[in-house]
């Protein structure tokens, strides 16, 4: 088989995309088309399947537009001809094929939607069948913000949506720092910020660097007050924290120390043991589990397998040490675990997941019977 057309596959792509919303505004009778998007992007479990194409008709929504239009509510969908399915098999059956390694195929993939965006919202525009202010935009739910940005032009951007473009402003500002001045600043993001959108693009960046960051993300925990649990400051940086993945031992005795100050609350003190846990401090991790009821304690041993990003591997060593010392946790865990709450898994992954197939433990069965379904093996 021969690599992928890549050239071609954009082409196609933006004659899609053009075709659908030439056919819509055709059907609008007179209202008109503000945007489109490319929808259902899926590069992951070892699968590529075609986005859809959304369109969006009548007067921008507003109430969104700090934040980018809010594509999931938009209700026309026009179907594709047909020919994104060939490219879907295409790309799934690249990988593999000499230098065609997964991570390079997605990223190239990304590319490309993006860019037969841009070439379709010019060809509309030059065209005269919308007008200057449409876009076409890619909606990634990996991550949308970035994947909107990427989108437009700095001029669009701008005009369309100002809270993403001063996020862009900030991600350019930043760029221009030092790396431990970069997670000084992310840090004071995280935690200080008024924006939502901030606190995402502080996430993002702080779990990005990884373990270069976690000791001044650690240090944010002592320097917070209180009233940081009530406003999600401390609950942003315990989630950076268990994104990451990583917990040295100055760092872990750090938490522990948070942990068991005593107005640090059971739910706060549940989430020290998800990022503890998740770092490979286990020992620590059950040291705190003792005064936690069955609910709390097992959410915080679960929540390494089953919430937001994982970046280190499968590894369930660390439910067995918890099952061994409250094996009533594993019915707890077990009845919380649903298909749609694995986290996306790595190749290396696999082998783990089908040895724990006999294992004792129903939740780690379980688990690992979801991970081997949703890789589509």
């Amino acid at each position: 088989m021969s690599a992928v057309d890549w050239g071609r596959l954009e082409g196609e792509l933006t004659e899609e995309i053009v075709s659908a919303v030439r056919e819509v505004t055709t059907r609008s009778a007179g209202s008109a088309v503000y945007g489109a998007a490319l929808t259902d992007v899926h590069a992951r479990d070892m699968l590529f399947l075609w986005p859809a194409i959304r369109v969006a008709t009548g007067v921008p929504d507003c109430a969104v537009a700090d934040r980018g239009w809010d594509v999931d509510s938009w209700p026309v969908q026009v179907d594709w001809s047909g020919r994104g399915d060939k490219w879907a098999e295409t790309l799934t059956a690249s990988v593999g094929l000499g230098d065609y390694v997964w991570d390079s195929v997605t990223a190239r993939f990304r590319e490309s939607l993006v860019s037969a965006s841009r070439r379709a919202t010019r060809v509309l525009i030059r065209s005269g069948a919308v007008n200057e202010a449409f876009a076409v935009v890619v909606h990634d739910p990996d991550d949308p913000v970035a994947a909107m940005k990427n989108s437009l032009t700095v001029e669009q951007l701008a005009t369309l949506f100002p809270e993403l473009y001063r996020l862009a402003e900030i991600e350019d500002q930043l760029s221009r720092l030092s790396e431990p001045e970069q997670v000084e600043q992310l840090v004071e993001i995280l935690v200080h910020a008024d924006s939502r959108e901030q606190h995402h693009l502080a996430h993002r960046l702080l779990v990005a660097a990884g373990s270069t960051a976690v000791s001044r993300v650690v240090a944010a925990l002592g320097l917070l007050p209180s009233e940081a649990a009530a406003s999600g400051g401390i609950d942003r940086v315990l989630d950076v924290l268990l994104a990451i993945g990583e917990v040295d031992d100055q760092a872990a005795e750090r938490i522990v120390a948070f942990a068991e100050i005593p107005t640090t609350t059971a739910e706060v003190r549940a989430r020290t043991v998800s990022v503890l846990s998740a770092g490979g401090q286990t020992c620590r991790a059950m040291n705190l589990l003792a005064d936690l009821p069955d609910n709390l304690a097992g959410r915080a041993v679960s929540a390494p397998y089953v919430d937001g990003e994982r970046r280190c591997r499968l590894d369930y060593a660390p439910i067995r040490e918890v099952l061994a010392m409250r094996p009533e946790l594993d019915e707890v865990m077990a009845a919380e675990l649903t298909s749609d709450r694995i986290q996306d898994i790595r190749h290396e992954d696999l082998r783990t997941a089908a040895d724990a197939l006999d294992s004792p433990s129903r939740f780690i069965r379980r688990h690992a019977s979801i991970v081997l379904l949703s890789s589509h093996l």
